[in-house]
């Protein structure tokens, strides 16, 4: 038995809630993201595409938790010899990410077919920030 909501009220509710403007981005922006700059750069753009989609009210819940879980497993990261268990944790979360948001993304295409583009401004920012840190933290040590 599965509690998914029906497809009608999640048209119905992205069609209440749309706004005009860009295009969230789509399933490969946010693996790539993620294996650039983790987790927690690749729910910042889950994030920002349920604003997009018009769904502000699941906006910084799955940023906040993105980074949470972000920062656990990097102090995962530093715990153990195995960073294999801790990617494959990481790549599963945005694939959960991917899977929560893709009905309504696909619903939101449908609704905006003229939607421009995404870009790469935002992204490249979430990937940038997270490695200049961590590049700076080496060069503390």
């Amino acid at each position: 038995m599965s509690h998914e909501e029906p497809l009608e009220s999640k048209t119905d509710e992205a069609m209440e809630a749309t706004p005009a403007g860009r295009a969230p981005w789509g399933w490969g922006t946010l693996l790539i993201v993620s294996l650039l700059g983790g987790l927690g750069a690749a729910g910042i753009i889950a994030g920002l595409n349920w604003r997009r989609m018009g769904f502000y009210r699941l906006m910084w819940p799955t940023i906040i938790i993105s980074i949470i879980i972000f920062f656990i497993l990097t102090v995962a990261i530093s715990a153990t010899t195995s960073n294999l268990l801790v990617n494959i944790v990481s790549l599963a979360a945005v694939w959960g990410l991917v899977l929560w948001q893709r009905p309504y993304y696909q619903i939101w295409k449908q609704i905006n077919p003229e939607a421009q583009r995404a870009g790469w401004q935002i992204p490249m920012v979430t990937v940038i920030v997270p490695l200049a840190v961590s590049v700076g933290g080496i060069f503390l040590m």
